[in-house]
């Protein structure tokens, strides 16, 4: 997988660090953060149909709409594993494992299930779970690598923020660019396994 393809993405668009750096304030801000998760759908749209331009930010109220649904969907399949978590905490070593091994297995289909979504429009293909496995066997090298990726970037971000705050600026810009970047690649993704 090349790397580099994905991380210069946003900047072959000329106005792509204006594009960044509005994104990055508006994750920063309480509530209205739900239109960087409506441009993230964008960008898997962007991915999708193979374009190497970003979303502009001018559609507002498409991208809370796509914000909310995604936050819908992601809800949706968390919640399940949520709830299950007392039950598996009873059993100490083989719970917290059967349930950290349920919300890695969350997290790998949640953006796919996302995508699914943003290609078709129903919400209902956001949950044809085999459909998901079917897609997640045929891109699964390069989307774990991804995967694991962003979870240690993030994790390293939430602990600047924790240790030093005066670097939250700094974790919401990287968060905001690798949100991006992520939801290109998974865009990207769904052009392999079929979706056109």
């Amino acid at each position: 997988m090349d790397f580099y393809y994905y991380l210069k993405f946003p900047f072959d668009d000329r106005e792509g660090l204006k594009k960044l750096a509005i994104g990055s304030l508006i994750l920063l801000a309480p509530i209205i953060n739900i239109l960087a998760l409506g441009y993230f759908v964008e960008c898997i749209k962007v991915g999708a149909y193979n374009r190497r331009t970003l979303p502009y930010w001018q559609d507002f109220e498409g991208l809370l709409q796509n914000g909310l649904i995604a936050l819908l969907i992601l809800t949706a399949y968390l919640l399940p594993a949520l709830l299950l978590m007392p039950l598996f905490l009873v059993v100490p070593i083989i719970g917290v494992i059967m349930q950290t091994t349920i919300f890695l297995i969350v997290g790998l289909l949640v953006p796919l299930a996302i995508g699914n979504y943003v290609i078709t429009e129903e919400i209902k293909d956001a949950f044809k779970i085999g459909g998901l496995l079917g897609q997640l066997s045929q891109i699964l090298s390069d989307y774990v690598i991804v995967y694991l990726m962003m979870i240690i970037v993030f994790s390293i971000s939430v602990a600047l923020i924790f240790t030093l705050p005066i670097f939250v600026i700094f974790a919401v810009i990287l968060n905001f660019y690798l949100g991006v970047i992520v939801a290109y690649f998974i865009g990207q993704m769904l052009r392999i396994t079929c979706h056109k």
